[in-house]
Formats: C-alpha cells, structure tokens, sequence
C-alpha cells in the first residue's frame, strides 16, 4: 500500500492507491469503470438534480424524443453547442481534471464517496480547480461533434428535428421520465 508521504505524481497510480489495496493501476481501471469514480457533478453543478432522461414533443417542429441532463455516477454529460447531441466523459477519462476538482471542492463531491473524496483533498499533490477551469479543462479533452460544434456543459439539449430548445417543448405524457446516476 502506498502512504501519504509516497504518492506519485502519475494519476493512474494515485487513483490505484485510493481504489485498491493492491495498489495495481490495472485493478484500479476495472474497478474504477464499475462502480468507484465519483457522480455527476453534484448538486450545484446538476441544478439540484440527478441525471435524468425525459420524453418531449416540440412545439416547433411536433417530434416526439428523448433529452437528457445532468451526469451519472461515473461520467459528466455534455451537450453539443450546435445540434444538442450528448456525449458522456468519464471521470476517469478526465483524470487528473477530475481529481484536480476534487481536490478544489469545500466538501465530498458526493456523500456516498465522502472518504475518498477526503483523502483526494487531503493527499492529492496537484492544484486545485474551481468550476469553471474544471468545464474548461474537462470541454477541451473532448473532440469536435460530427456536426462541427463543440461538447460544452452549459450548452442545452436540442430537438433532434429543428434544434430548438426546451423553451419550445412540452413533456410527453406517453414516454417515460426516468433517473440514473
């Protein structure tokens, strides 16, 4: 096991060292995938609300589909500026971006990983980030939509026939309204 005073500077190793006992980056990735990187981004980052999927019908166009907002358990979820498209990054994706944030938070980034997001900001030996160089750091891993806009956390989710945005839909009674993390 790795101690406080020998944390490596490699993020692969550090997350092994908080993840496992072995201490293996190998173990640590397929555990990480699973079920041990954080959620979402919290709920003043997801308005006060888990990810969830939703059915809609515009008003503007009369498609009926499906949006979603806010991240999961192991991911953040990003709309395209342009078309609205999604694309999920994992917080392991994001690595030393994610962990950075962490590091930078006043409190766990959720209850249910509070030690681990303790020993983050206790051990972690890179600098913190706030919110916004997190988006900026965490958008600027991420390629272009095939549309040739960008994947941004602040940008909506858009009707797949028209692009307009929910200003224009209403929920569909006929579709599910479902919550995941």
């Amino acid at each position: 096991m790795i101690s406080s005073g020998e944390i490596p500077l490699i993020r692969d190793s550090f997350a092994a060292a908080l993840l496992t006992a072995s201490g293996r980056p190998e173990e640590a990735t397929r555990r990480a995938v699973r079920r041990d990187w954080p959620r979402g981004l919290g709920f003043g980052l997801r308005k006060g609300h888990m990810g969830s999927a939703s059915g809609f019908i515009c008003r503007a166009c009369g498609a009926r589909f499906m949006a979603k907002g806010g991240g999961g358990f192991f991911f953040d979820l990003l709309h395209c500026d342009t078309c609205g498209s999604t694309r999920s990054v994992g917080h392991e994706e994001l690595g030393d971006i994610h962990l950075r944030f962490v590091k930078g938070l006043p409190g766990p980034y959720a209850v249910s990983r509070m030690a681990m997001d303790r020993r983050i900001q206790r051990e972690y030996p890179g600098e913190p980030l706030t919110r916004d160089e997190y988006h900026a750091a965490a958008e600027a891993t991420v390629d272009a939509c095939g549309c040739g806009g960008r994947f941004r956390y602040d940008a909506p989710a858009r009707c797949p026939g028209c692009r307009s945005t929910s200003d224009q839909w209403e929920r569909d009674p006929k579709a599910p309204h479902m919550f995941y993390d």
